[in-house]
């Protein structure tokens, strides 16, 4: 497996650039406690006392089908993306999940949980759970706040609502404007720390969807992580680009890793890549790009769904020769003419040049080149090389630039495994709410999940082939 310093090391480089974009916003640097204790102090203030009812404030039907259809493409999209999420694992988890709007009115529910009725517990359609009205709660205190939040049972300003634990995440528009709030209440005997990652990656997917809805017909959009197994999931940055290369929008995630305000920027300013090469980029094949010359990321393009008209790419026609490709052409030819001393060495070298995938990927270096006359390489590919087929894991270790994912590649597609699947794996990328999941899998139901039908996992799923980490 290859050593962990240089994705860690990148990893740690992205993270120090989060923490600074944290130091900048004084309302990330508070504790929970903090926070419940400011929402307790704004309680008081708004004359609550722990023994106080609930004020809901219900709307009337009228208001509330007016309200709805306000929200339509909010309450559309939320739909789509949290369905899945209770028809498949949440429906026999007595948990309800609950959709507001900025305000704090509750627009629509999923689940049937078993804290008592509607008239019990109040989360129920029109009714508007504000700090101000219901005390400290995961909706109000997430509103006010701007942050997700978990709100626990004691941690409730009114006894009335000490019967659940809350776990709610603010929903922001394509603007970054604060819209909604999803919310995930229970009666405390789910994980709570798995419940409150959750939350936080349904907000995402649903801030995501929004993103894509309203701009994949016309734009561009980057998708970036740090390790490229992540390009699809929630917790990826997101970029939309026009044609001139412009960043019109961006999901949080994107604007928390960069640090950095990102409306109107170009993506030359961002990443090491001009517009023009990201329209002529393969759209299947992912990117690893260098942003503001220090962070290392994996970066996909996403093309606009009515395509823009381009220039046609060269590289594309059938006729078309790459000059790795040419220059093994004439190596070949020289080797055929060549009369070469050392059969020994022809030999070896043939049998590796035999086990080369007849399209082998630009990524990818053959064993027979790896050396460049260093005789120490040399010797590590020919140690390799000889156990690579057996059933012992290989562990390649180095500093940071040594070359061991160009090495373990190379290893890869020499291998008679080389049409399975290479699984890489940056643990360090993956939230720790998820890393059980992510790498061993579940099964449908197991927990609340982000995949329909489960998952397998990533040590599973390199099962009969190569994984790095």
């Amino acid at each position: 497996m290859q050593d962990e310093d240089e994705k860690q090391q990148n990893q740690q480089n992205v993270n120090a650039l989060e923490n600074s974009a944290v130091a900048q916003e004084p309302s990330l640097k508070q504790s929970h406690k903090d926070r419940i204790q400011d929402s307790w102090y704004r309680c008081e203030k708004f004359g609550l006392d722990h023994g106080s009812r609930p004020d809901f404030a219900t709307l009337p039907k009228g208001t509330l089908s007016d309200l709805v259809d306000q929200h339509r493409s909010l309450l559309e999209t939320t739909e789509n993306e949290v369905l899945p999420y209770y028809e498949n694992i949440l429906s026999n988890s007595a948990c309800m999940i609950v959709l507001a709007d900025r305000q704090g009115h509750v627009l629509n529910t999923w689940g049937q949980p078993r804290f008592g009725s509607a008239a019990e517990h109040g989360l129920v359609g029109g009714n508007q759970w504000s700090e101000m009205g219901a005390g400290t709660n995961a909706i109000g205190t997430a509103l006010i706040t701007g942050e997700a939040i978990q709100v626990g049972r004691d941690e409730h300003f009114l006894r009335a609502n000490r019967f659940m634990v809350g776990s709610a995440s603010p929903i922001y528009n394509t603007k970054n404007d604060l819209v909604g709030v999803l919310d995930i209440s229970s009666d405390a005997y789910l994980p709570q720390d798995h419940t409150f990652g959750m939350v936080k990656l349904m907000s995402l997917s649903v801030e995501n969807r929004l993103i894509f809805s309203a701009f994949q017909q016309e734009h561009f959009i980057l998708s970036f992580n740090t390790n490229v197994v992540s390009l699809d999931s929630h917790w990826s940055g997101i970029l939309v680009l026009d044609e001139n290369g412009t960043i019109v929008s961006a999901n949080r995630r994107a604007e928390v890793v960069l640090a950095r305000d990102l409306a109107l920027l170009n993506i030359n300013q961002i990443f090491d890549i001009e517009m023009r090469e990201i329209k002529h980029h393969p759209f299947s094949l992912p990117m690893k790009l260098i942003a503001m010359g220090r962070y290392q990321f994996y970066v996909k393009v996403i093309p606009p769904v009515q395509q823009i008209m381009r220039v046609p790419d060269f590289r594309q026609r059938a006729d078309y020769v790459s000059p790795a490709e040419l220059n093994a052409h004439v190596a070949d030819d020289q080797i055929k003419n060549d009369q070469i001393e050392n059969t020994q060495t022809v030999e070896k070298m043939t049998e590796v040049d035999n086990q080369i995938p007849s399209n082998i990927p630009d990524n990818v270096i053959p064993l027979a080149e790896l050396q460049h006359g260093d005789e120490n390489v040399e010797r590590l590919v020919n140690q390799a090389n000889k156990i690579m087929e057996k059933d012992i894991p290989i562990l390649i270790h180095g500093e940071t630039g040594a070359g061991k994912e160009i090495f373990v590649r190379s290893l890869h597609y020499h291998s008679s495994r080389s049409k399975e699947m290479l699984v890489a794996v940056n643990c360090a990328a993956i939230p720790s709410d998820l890393v059980e999941s992510e790498l061993f899998g579940y099964e449908k139901g197991a927990f609340t999940g982000a995949q329909n039908k489960g998952s397998i996992g990533l040590i599973r799923r390199a099962s009969s082939r190569h994984i790095i980490s």
